[in-house]
């Protein structure tokens, strides 16, 4: 027997068999609806509505949510098992990249020196939340435009620990599908791609195991540095180490190619910090969780400014 799902506002529906979890139909028709606390029912903010057919809630819906909200029909999606067909309206954080948000650098080219062909390969900021492609023409070393987008992988939580947690609860093919789903569409055409991450991000797209990040001394498995022919051609930049990424390691090449005066202090503000400290004795980094503090999630009694 089959049971339908019609998403209000998306129009679109999903045919499942009954005791299904909402988030994993979520997951399945990669809609974009991040579970904070990585689908563990601790937050309370994947918040849906049932129209119809709202199933009972459970002990933590009951402790998260208020008697209204339960009243109209108001569930978790990490909680909530859907037994009959039903409409659901999705009422949670969710992070919106407009479609036209792209920076055409190509568009800004006086049209009497039009730009020359080239190998056109692509560089990915995988960051935890945000992803950023820069499509960039190697014979000219120009960049020919910019997108940014969620980072689908949100959906197993919106911080790193959530995604180790996930992917060492075997969630890792899934958040490495997910977003070769979204990138290669938009890879058509390019001869190769470089990804620059922190950890984490790297090393579950590297198809690496995570758990060695999770316990100390905290040194990932994927050293990073590595090429990969599946499923486009792509270099992943090596890890510094530890907690420090690709991303670190891209920004220390940067400010290499700028020649930059030292002393200098450059900072990765992101979901996830990268601060490096380059004087003529060498480079001091360090890495910290910068999103949570900046947002305050998880403080119930406001944050100093």
């Amino acid at each position: 027997m089959e049971i339908r799902v019609r998403w209000r506002g998306l129009d679109r529906e999903t045919l499942t068999s009954p005791g299904v979890r909402l988030s994993y139909l979520l997951t399945k028709e990669n809609i974009d609806f991040p579970f904070p606390c990585g689908g563990e029912g601790l937050c309370g903010r994947c918040k849906v509505k049932f129209l119809k057919n709202p199933p009972p809630p459970t002990p933590a819906e009951r402790r998260l949510l208020s008697p209204f909200e339960l009243g109209e029909g108001v569930r978790l999606a990490c909680c909530a098992v859907v037994e009959k067909s039903t409409e659901v309206e999705l009422l949670g954080e969710r992070t919106v990249v407009p479609d036209d948000f792209l920076l055409d650098l190509a568009s800004l080219v006086s049209p009497g020196h039009p730009p020359r062909e080239g190998v056109c390969c692509c560089a990915l900021d995988l960051g935890t939340t945000t992803l950023a492609l820069s499509r960039l023409d190697v014979c000219q070393g120009a960049r020919i435009s910019v997108e940014v987008m969620a980072n689908p992988q949100i959906v197993w939580g919106s911080d790193v620990v959530s995604r180790m947690g996930a992917s060492l609860e075997g969630k890792g093919e899934d958040m490495v599908r997910v977003l070769w789903d979204l990138l290669l569409p938009k890879l058509e055409g390019t001869s190769y791609l470089v990804v620059a991450g922190n950890a984490v991000m790297e090393t579950i797209l590297a198809g690496y195991p995570v758990d060695s990040l999770a316990r100390y001394p905290f040194e990932s498995s994927f050293p990073g540095g590595e090429w990969k022919e599946e499923p486009v051609p792509h270099y992943f930049m090596p890890l510094v180490g530890k907690f420090l990424g690709g991303d670190a390691a891209a920004l220390l090449l940067v400010l290499d190619l700028m020649e930059v005066d030292r002393p200098a202090l450059a900072l990765d503000l992101g979901t996830n910090a990268e601060v490096l400290l380059l004087t003529h004795r060498g480079v001091r980094a360090a890495s910290a969780p910068a999103g949570p503090a900046f947002e305050g999630v998880g403080i119930t009694s406001g944050i100093g400014l």
